[in-house]
């Protein structure tokens, strides 16, 4: 099964632990994210101090950690698919 994967499931692993983090990891799915994800997700967990609080870890294991959950997804530029994207008014 493929599934997009979004920065909810990846604090998600990162905060609430063992279901979500299992699932990132199951071989019956092939994950996909967009690039930008991780770049953003990078930011808010230098910057959010709370998540460190939250997680008991520092800001160099939190890294370390983040970076291990994101192994296993195939990370995509906008550009292979911004002209899928329809875009929609809130």
């Amino acid at each position: 099964m493929e599934l997009v994967v979004d920065a909810n499931v990846l604090l998600a692993a990162l905060l609430k632990g063992a279901l979500t983090r299992e699932l990132l990891f199951d071989s019956r799915f092939k994950l996909y994210a967009p690039e930008h994800l991780v770049l953003e997700i990078q930011l808010l967990l230098k910057r959010n101090l709370s998540i460190q609080r939250r997680t008991g870890l520092s800001g160099k294991a939190l890294e370390e950690v983040f970076h291990f959950l994101t192994q296993k997804i195939e990370m995509h530029p906008e550009s292979t698919y911004s002209l899928h994207v329809v875009a929609t008014s809130v």
